[in-house]
């Protein structure tokens, strides 16, 4: 879900295998935003027997998640590097659509198809492919396109045989290309940024979020690192032995004053 100006409908953007779709809904609850993602599954697996109750969606999500081998990642606030495509794509979906509201930006929802459909059939910098293309393994066809004086129309299975060829072909490219991109990313990320090595036992200040008024301070700690959950991942403690989960970024080397 993104934040976009109050209608009396709302909407969802759910991403399956690298293709958008983009579902309306009465409501921002946790509950109406659900709905379109199990009528989804229901449609392309199996429905359970006697689950009926939300309290066990969770369960489900869980369940169909393995089964497609989709990975759950977390990561610490203020820090989403695990929900990169979803807010590059909400960057990039937010801009487009303030470009066809009117001015009291009450109609966005009008033209949510129209955004999502050139959204899926332009050329992405990271894959160099449109999703349309990742998804369905052939080019989308426009309504600018030159028509054909002759249309072969193929037998279904030439199209699954075609389908599952140019399937592995697809994948690999958009996997090298997505590699060469994060590992250019990294380093330029890298270039003008300190390896701060941090250690247990060790004094950190903790940056504190948000935006900061005049002659406040940017800082709060000491904390005491207790525990190195991942690469830069740790758990620290305050003087009144309250927990936090922090990433290195927002972390300052804490210096005792000789």
């Amino acid at each position: 879900r993104m934040a976009l100006p109050l209608l009396p409908s709302s909407v969802v953007l759910k991403c399956f295998e690298d293709l958008y779709e983009s579902v309306l809904l009465t409501s921002s609850s946790t509950l109406d935003s659900l709905k379109p993602l199990f009528e989804y599954y229901e449609n392309y697996w199996v429905k359970t027997i006697g689950i009926k109750r939300w309290n066990v969606y969770g369960i489900r999500i869980k369940t169909n998640n393995n089964a497609e081998g989709c990975v759950h990642t977390v990561s610490t606030p203020y820090h989403p590097q695990s929900q990169g495509v979803i807010e590059r794509f909400n960057a990039t979906f937010k801009q487009q659509l303030s470009k066809y509201t009117n001015e009291h930006y009450d109609d966005w929802d009008v033209y949510l198809n129209t955004i999502v459909s050139f959204y899926n059939s332009s050329i992405h910098q990271i894959t160099q492919f449109p999703p349309f293309q990742i998804f369905h393994k052939r080019k989308p066809i426009s309504i600018f396109d030159p028509i054909k004086k002759q249309v072969t129309i193929p037998r279904v299975n030439d199209y699954w045989n075609h389908f599952l060829r140019f399937e592995k072909v697809y994948m690999d490219q958009v996997k090298k290309n997505i590699r060469q991109q994060q590992q250019y990313s990294k380093r330029r990320y890298d270039r003008h940024r300190p390896n701060i090595q941090f250690k247990i036992d060790q004094k950190v200040f903790i940056i504190k979020p948000g935006m900061h008024p005049a002659f406040r301070e940017l800082y709060e700690g000491p904390y005491t690192i207790i525990k190195q959950l991942g690469p830069q991942t740790f758990d620290v403690l305050d003087v009144h032995d309250n927990m936090k989960r922090v990433h290195s970024s927002q972390m300052k080397p804490f210096l005792e004053r000789e």
